[in-house]
């Protein structure tokens, strides 16, 4: 990413227009694959710690179940409501399952509305990204990529400095987001 950003900067103006749509392209990968990475991680870090669901934030239980929830869910009779009740009953003395951890997904295209689900999934402040930084990731981040990963030709309204701003806005997002799952981690805020 940084050998991209450092051709951006200095490269041709027929070179930064390629180098900025696959610098934007790359720049989302690093972003959705980092954020999928430190959340299955901090959610592995609980589970290895065979906490029961019972002295873990309600968030890991609803983690743990969603798989079983959803199944229920679709049962829509009271038979199917007994089985998700017991299901949550029976679960406060059993630990975490690792198996939980396949809950996090950015549904290929990690927006606010999904890192906040993310967070919310990880017991974790679901206004760590402000809503300017929410604008930001919205147009220049998503919106760019998804058009450039799609194949349409598009003029990109993103200058050579306005994109070496946003990999420095992706970058600085990415380190709240390592800095926030670690103090939790370390702090043991996934304790009920």
């Amino acid at each position: 990413m940084t050998t991209l950003r450092f051709f951006v900067e200095r490269g041709r103006a027929a070179e930064q227009y390629a180098m900025i749509r696959s610098g934007v392209c790359m720049l989302y990968a690093h972003w959705e694959g980092f954020i999928v990475m430190a959340a299955r991680s901090y959610l592995e870090y609980v589970a290895i710690r065979r906490i029961a669901y019972g002295q873990l934030k309600r968030n890991f239980l609803a983690v743990g179940l969603s798989h079983k929830i959803r199944k229920l869910r679709d049962q829509r009779n009271v038979t199917g409501d007994m089985d998700l009740v017991d299901a949550i009953l029976e679960s406060a003395a059993m630990p975490m399952s690792r198996k939980a951890i396949d809950v996090i997904d950015a549904k290929s295209n990690l927006s606010p509305r999904v890192l906040r689900g993310i967070l919310q999934a990880l017991g974790l402040a679901r206004d760590l990204v402000d809503p300017v930084e929410e604008k930001i990731l919205e147009i220049r981040l998503l919106r760019i990529r998804n058009r450039v990963a799609h194949g349409e030709k598009i003029e990109i309204d993103i200058s050579d400095g306005d994109y070496v701003g946003l990999h420095r806005k992706v970058v600085e997002l990415m380190d709240r987001f390592r800095d926030c799952v670690l103090n939790a981690a370390s702090r043991g805020e996934y304790r009920a």
